[in-house]
Formats: C-alpha cells, sequence, structure tokens
C-alpha cells in the first residue's frame, strides 16, 4: 500500500471523511490511484486565543491549490500567505489586547469550497452604560445627549438601537391608549454618547420611549443598557422666587427659590450675565441646584450703582425656556454705616441729611414675638418695647439693623415691604461679643417710603446653626435639619399665672439642636398668640425661619454660666416652625432618659431611679437628701394647670458638701453602647419651692463625666446657672423677685466622643459654688452675691427639680 494512501487516512480522521475514504477503498482496494482529490478542511472551525500578543498555525487539508484571506481588514492580525497548496499551515499573528474580545475570520476557498475559521481573542470584559437610565424632558422640541460609558473602542460601531414607545393613561382611561407616532428622530450612537431628537408632544398625555443599545461580543454574549425618556405635556419652565436681587457694594451671595420642570436637564442649562455700563464680570459663580439658583456678587468698587441680568438656555436648537425673562440683579453704591464706628463698640449720631438704606422688614409692627420686653418694676412690664423695635435687613440678606423708634405709633413697618430709611438724626449703637448694630431715635418722618411685599421677595439665606456668623444677627434665615431638644408640652412651659396672664416675666427661651452638635435658644413671648394652642411640638427635625437675635434673658443669667447662648432665634409665625410631628423623623436617638410622665417613680434593686426608657440609675450624692415627685408646667393650652407629679425633685440638701468643700450632685449612671456622633445630655430643670424661704440654693453648676465612677472629668463649657423659681412675696405678687424663672429651663450639653460606645458612663450634675441670691428682692445685677452656709436654717435647703433628664446622639 502506498504512503499517500495511509496519510489520507489518518487525515481523514481528524477531518471526518473516513466513511467516505473507507468507501472508496472497499472499491479501489489497496491500490488507490494518489491523485484522489480530497475536500477543503481544517483542523478546528474555532480557535480562542489570550489577550497577549502571539501567534498560531492554523492547518488546511487539501490535495490541490487554495487561496486564504481574513473576513475584514484589521489592524491587530494578519496572516503570511494568501494562498497555498496542499496541507501548507497558515500563519496567523495578532497583537495583544487591551480592550474587549474581538474576532475575525480566516476564509480559505478552493474552487467553490470554502472554510471559515473563526479566530477570537480574549480582552477585558465589555463595559456599557448610560449616564442616565431615566429622563424627564418637556413637551418642546429638544434635541438631546446622554453620555455613554464603554469600553468597545472601534466596536462601539456595532451597537444596534430599538425603540420602543407607549402612553402613560390618565386615572380616567378605561385602557392604555395606542401611540400615536414615532417621536425619537435621528438617533445615533457614538464613541462617548448617544443624541437624538425628540418632537413636540402635543398629546394630552405623558408618554415614553424606552431606548435600548445592544452589543453582542466576540463571544456571541449579548450586553444591553435602556433609557426610558418621558415626555411631559408642559412646555419647559424655570421660575425664580424673587426673580430679581438689589444687593448693597459689598461682596455677597445671592439665592433664590427654583422651580423648574427640566428634570436632569437643568445640569445643562447655560446662564450667561450681561451688564449694562462700563462695569463687567462682577457676578461669578452662577450655580442652578434642584431647587437653588445662587451667584456671588463681588464688591462693587465701581463708585456707582451698576446692574446685570443672567439669561438662561439650554443648548440646541429647537428647545426653549419658558418663561424666558433674565434675572435681573442691581448692586447700589451705598455707604455701609456701620463702618462710621472704628472700635469693637460705639454710638454715634448721624448728622447727614443725604444717609439712607433701602432693606427689606422681617419683622411686623403688629406682631407680639419682635423683642424682649423688659420689667419696669418687679410686677410690671414694658410692652411698649416690642412695639416699637423692628428689623430691617439688606436688600440682599447680608447684614441686618434693629431699628427701635421713640414711639410705637411711629413704626408702620410691615413686614416683607421694601423700605428706604433716612438716617439723618438717628443714633447709630455698635455692641460688641457678638457685634450689632441698632439704630435709635426713629420717627415715622424717619420712614422715606414703603413699598408692600411677600415672603417671595425674601433672598434665600439658609445654614445650620453652626453657619450662624455675627452678620446673621437680626436678618432673617431658615435653620435647617432643627428639632427641639426637650419636645414635651408647649412652646412655653411655664406657670402661665406668672407668665400669660401677669406682668412679671415675659419671655421663655427653648432649646433647638441639629446633628452637628449646634444648639439654639428659640425665644417666645407671652403675648404670642401660638405659645400654648393646643397642639403641643413637634417631635422630628425640619426647617425653622425666624430673625437671628442676641438676648441675654435676665432670669436666666447674665454671666457666662447663664448665658443663653450668642445667637438666639424669634418665630414670628408658627407657620415658620415646619418640623415634623412624630419623632420617628428625628435624627437623634435616645439612649437613656427619665420623664416621670406616668407620675410614678420607677426603682433599681440598689434603690436608685430606674429611667423612663433604656437602663440606667440616678441617685443624688448627698445620703441625707430624699426624692418625691412634684409639679411640671408643660401644659398645652394658656388654660391648663400644673402637671401633678410629672418632675422629680431632690430636697432636704444644701448642695454642698461643707466638710469636703465641694458640691454635691445628680448623679445618673448609663450604657453609651451603640450610641452614634453628637452624644449629648438634655434636661429641664428649676429649684426652690415657689416660695421666700427656697431662694437659697447654689445658683452657679457644672457636668461632669466619668468612665469608672470614681475618677471626674469637669464637661469643658458645662457652666450654667439655675435661678429659684418664681413666688410671691406680698398681696397681689407686687414684690415679686427679679431673679425668679416662671418654669423649668431647657439645658443641652455636648459630650466628648470619647464617652461613646462605653459600658458604663457617670454623669455628674454638680453645684460649682456656695453663690446664692443675695435676697428675695435683689435684681439680677445685685442678685448671686449670697452665700450657703451650713448655720443656714433647714426650710432655706432649696430642692433642685427636673422634669426631663435624657441622653441622646445622632442614629
Amino acid at each position: 500500500m502506498k504512503n499517500n494512501l495511509t496519510d489520507s487516512i489518518y487525515k481523514a480522521w481528524r477531518t471526518g471523511i473516513l466513511p467516505l475514504v473507507t468507501a472508496l477503498l472497499l472499491l479501489t482496494g489497496c491500490e488507490m490511484d494518489s491523485d484522489m482529490d480530497l475536500p477543503l478542511n481544517v483542523d478546528s472551525n474555532k480557535y480562542t486565543l489570550t489577550s497577549d500578543a502571539g501567534s498560531t498555525q492554523v492547518r488546511i487539508y487539501s490535495t490541490g491549490e487554495w487561496s486564504v484571506r481574513l473576513s475584514e481588514d484589521v489592524e491587530w492580525a494578519s496572516i503570511n500567505r494568501l494562498n497555498g497548496s496542499g496541507n501548507t499551515p497558515v500563519l496567523f499573528k495578532y497583537g495583544a489586547n487591551y480592550g474587549v474580545p474581538r474576532a475575525v475570520d480566516i476564509i480559505f476557498t478552493r474552487g467553490g469550497l470554502e472554510q471559515a475559521v473563526r479566530m477570537t481573542q480574549e480582552g477585558e470584559d465589555p463595559i456599557l452604560s448610560l449616564e442616565e437610565s431615566r429622563i424627564e424632558i418637556f413637551s418642546n422640541p429638544w434635541d438631546l445627549r446622554i453620555g455613554l460609558d464603554n469600553n468597545l473602542r472601534e466596536d462601539y460601531k456595532q451597537i444596534r438601537d430599538t425603540i420602543v414607545y407607549s402612553v402613560i393613561p390618565d386615572e380616567d382611561d378605561d385602557e392604555t391608549p395606542e401611540p400615536d407616532e414615532e417621536w425619537i428622530e435621528n438617533l445615533a450612537v457614538g464613541t462617548d454618547a448617544v443624541t437624538f431628537s425628540t418632537l413636540k408632544n402635543n398629546s394630552p398625555r405623558k408618554r415614553q420611549a424606552a431606548i435600548t443599545l445592544t452589543y453582542i461580543d466576540a463571544k456571541e454574549k449579548k450586553h444591553a443598557v435602556t433609557l426610558t425618556v418621558t415626555q411631559a405635556t408642559e412646555e419647559a419652565c424655570m421660575t425664580f422666587t424673587p426673580y430679581r436681587a438689589k444687593t448693597t457694594r459689598k461682596a455677597t451671595t445671592i439665592k433664590a427659590e427654583l422651580k423648574h420642570n427640566l428634570g436632569s436637564l437643568l445640569g445643562k442649562v447655560v446662564c450667561t450675565p450681561t451688564y449694562e455700563g462700563a462695569s463687567a464680570d462682577w457676578i461669578e459663580n452662577i450655580t442652578l441646584e434642584d431647587k437653588v439658583l445662587s451667584f456671588d456678587v463681588k464688591e462693587n468698587d465701581s463708585e456707582g450703582p451698576r446692574s446685570a441680568s443672567i439669561a438662561f438656555s439650554l443648548p440646541g436648537t429647537a428647545g426653549e425656556l419658558t418663561p424666558a425673562a433674565p434675572f435681573v440683579v442691581e448692586q447700589t453704591y451705598e455707604a455701609d454705616y456701620r463702618t462710621l464706628i472704628k472700635g469693637e463698640s460705639g454710638q454715634v449720631v448721624i448728622n447727614n441729611p443725604e444717609a439712607s438704606f433701602e432693606g427689606i422688614v422681617i419683622s411686623d409692627k403688629d406682631n407680639a414675638n419682635v423683642e424682649t420686653t423688659p420689667n419696669t418694676e418687679r410686677n410690671a412690664t414694658d410692652y411698649t418695647v416690642n412695639a416699637k423695635t423692628a428689623y430691617v435687613q439688606m436688600l440682599d440678606g447680608s447684614y441686618g439693623y434693629r431699628l427701635q423708634f421713640d414711639a410705637a405709633d411711629d413704626n408702620t413697618l410691615k413686614r416683607y415691604s421694601q423700605v428706604k430709611i433716612s438716617l439723618n438724626g438717628v443714633t447709630l449703637t455698635k455692641e460688641a461679643d457678638p457685634e450689632r448694630y441698632t439704630l435709635s431715635g426713629l420717627t415715622a418722618a424717619n420712614i422715606v417710603s414703603q413699598t408692600p411685599g411677600t415672603a417671595s421677595d425674601l433672598i434665600r439665606k439658609e445654614k445650620s446653626i453652626g453657619q450662624l456668623t455675627d452678620e446673621d444677627i437680626y436678618t432673617y434665615v431658615s435653620l435647617r435639619e432643627v428639632e427641639f431638644a426637650l419636645p414635651d408640652g408647649s412652646y412655653t412651659n411655664v406657670n402661665e399665672g406668672y407668665f400669660g396672664t401677669a406682668n412679671h416675666t415675659s419671655c421663655v427661651p427653648r432649646t433647638l439642636c441639629d446633628k452637628d452638635g449646634g444648639a439654639i435658644s428659640m425665644l417666645v413671648n407671652n403675648k404670642t398668640p401660638w405659645r400654648r394652642d393646643g397642639s403641643g411640638m413637634p417631635k422630628g427635625k425640619g426647617t425653622l425661619s425666624g430673625v437671628i437675635v442676641h438676648d441675654l434673658q435676665p432670669r436666666y443669667g447674665y454671666t457666662n454660666e447663664g448665658y443663653i447662648g450668642r445667637y438666639s432665634v424669634r418665630v414670628l409665625e408658627k407657620e415658620e416652625i415646619d418640623l415634623a410631628a412624630s419623632e420617628s423623623s428625628s435624627n437623634r436617638q435616645t439612649l437613656v432618659e427619665w420623664n416621670w410622665n406616668n407620675a410614678e417613680v420607677r426603682t433599681n434593686a440598689d434603690g436608685t431611679i430606674a429611667p423612663d426608657r433604656g437602663n440606667g440609675s440616678l441617685w443624688c450624692t448627698d445620703p441625707a437628701a430624699k426624692y418625691l415627685l412634684d409639679n411640671e408646667y408643660n401644659g398645652l393650652t394658656t388654660s391648663a394647670g400644673l402637671n401633678s407629679k410629672n418632675a422629680l425633685k431632690f430636697e432636704n440638701t444644701y448642695w454642698w458638701d461643707f466638710a469636703e468643700n465641694t458640691g454635691y450632685a445628680v448623679a445618673l449612671k448609663f450604657s453609651t453602647e451603640g450610641a452614634g456622633a453628637n452624644l449629648s445630655l438634655n434636661f429641664t430643670n428649676s429649684q426652690g419651692n415657689a416660695g421666700g424661704t427656697s431662694i437659697y440654693g447654689p445658683v452657679y453648676w457644672q457636668v461632669e463625666y466619668s468612665t469608672d465612677g470614681v475618677n471626674f472629668t469637669v464637661l469643658p463649657e458645662s457652666g450654667f446657672c439655675c435661678r429659684p423659681f418664681v413666688y410671691w412675696l406680698g398681696a397681689g405678687g407686687k414684690d415679686l423677685s427679679y431673679c425668679a424663672v416662671p418654669g423649668y429651663a431647657d439645658r443641652v450639653f455636648i459630650l466628648p466622643d470619647a464617652l461613646r460606645n462605653r459600658p458604663e458612663v457617670t454623669l455628674l450634675i454638680k453645684a460649682r459654688s456656695t453663690q446664692c441670691i443675695a435676697s428675695n428682692t435683689a435684681t439680677v445685677d445685685q442678685g448671686d452675691t449670697g452665700t450657703i452656709t451650713s448655720d443656714m436654717a433647714a426650710n432655706k435647703r432649696s430642692p433642685m427639680r427636673f422634669g426631663t433628664i435624657a441622653v441622646k446622639s445622632n442614629k
């Protein structure tokens, strides 16, 4: 038998033509002709190559001549021949693949026969994603460009697209309407984006188009991504409140409320300032966020007023914005009269007929919560101070003045009106720490003009508590993400007999806090109609808006230990307290709380007082002290009486260990495991028994902490002033003390972060000194000069009262 016949049989095994060869052998015997014609065949029709550069041989099996080519011209692969004969191999060379898998076919041809060998090279997994999966657009026609992220390189040309249209039915539709037109046009897929145009939606219903991009890789795996386009029935709209701003010459940031229906297209709006006059480029950093337009205005050094407008457009040939009115900016060149006083504080009379300023009134002549009304006598309050006070901020909200008129009738300033105030003959007073400015000696004649306005005329000014500065004093600010630290009861948890229905005390501070550890007092006057309207207080977070002030509140102390904070806020209308009603929306969680709201004391096995929420212990460090339940004043209405037995008081102690010369304390022990950031101690308290003999408790206290119950550290800035509870001395209460407070005061102290996640923490609310009220008729200025001594009568032991004691942290 000839050798070439043996070789043919072997190749027949490999190529699958052995049955044909066998049949030939049966017919011809061992003397088969050496010129037998074999069909065109190869080792394998599929090769898988690594991503590295290399080469491989592809063998062809044939008895005749053949030609070979690549199925397409590619830069990454080549073959070493274009034709051959017999069993000559073809060398396939390929470069390194830094992209997705790729493939090319080697095509062998002989006569009418053809064999394809698929050469697939490994690579990175294909990436195909759009920068947005859903967009909502307006009814206007528009040209759109959506970013496309992929690693396909030139293979992006293999991406195929399909569009499926649908209509969003109305509630009154019995069935879903059929699409009335194909409204996506000129769809094109590029290397980094997909672009298309939309027709105008003239139908009465919203409609959708699902654009799907599909890529099938060299391994025949399908990759797809879909963009859902929803087209509204309304035209593109973008409006601002206010739609114009008038600023001072000082550099400032302007913010206005933005309403729009542009959806994700808001980020594509082009903002173009146009300036009138020679001065240009004084508007910078124009930004459109979801609900806010903001931009910076440079200081006006042009020696005159100037104006500009900001136009808004969307790129493309078909889109328009409705309305197209620009935002108008006017910057004055008026003097900043605050600079007349060079020192930290001082006073000057402005004698200049040309001196004036323009601003927006943020108070109201008829509102009862504008200013603290002082006691002229122990049983008399001057309510005209509130009526004579107004607050006017600059047109851009950058700073404000407190205005004090000579008489209540002179104050005709209505809230939100734009006014021009003449300063000729007016006294300007600058006070320090914090820096603030008051204009006094004003009469009705100083009101040059007053144009009515609305809340929408105010430039948007929103801050967290910690972002407040002295420039915010006497301006209107929205405090974001705030909540009441101790939200039990009403906005004025006081004895109404000494507050709303009498002239003894006129203002109560309530403490707000936020998740950043900021705290601020909200001041509420006794003639404020919503102070106890029966609805209680919101327990969740939100935005609270009002006038920022600095107020000492004498009954709560003048010194830093009686300081109610550098800044306070006065809310003029209840609607400006936009906080959630439910505690579930709070940023804070309660770790442990004692509140006695059920008018009972729960005790632990060791005799200490158990909390109403969580686990812990509470006791007095004076072994002789006793505790009992007493009255609280968290009524919801002005007619509500005392909340009997809803507070705890410790009595039978002078609160001073004379032998050790240190104060006694109320102690609480608890775990902080699971605590979040900004751990805090919150409590309400007062002291005394509402009588002339119980005024001699320590005025000054502090908080100390420990993780072992033995070694204690004073909490920085934890000193506070606790004056006695209000009481009558003579008939009709004519001798009521200036120093007394009408209810329990809020206290909030941020604890060290090192106390978080401890199995045991002990806090002391501890007397700091033996200073006490000097007498029952002393003013605050005269007041804290008394001293507690061990030989004082037993009935002068002043109890400490607590309405709520809680430890909280961020969730």
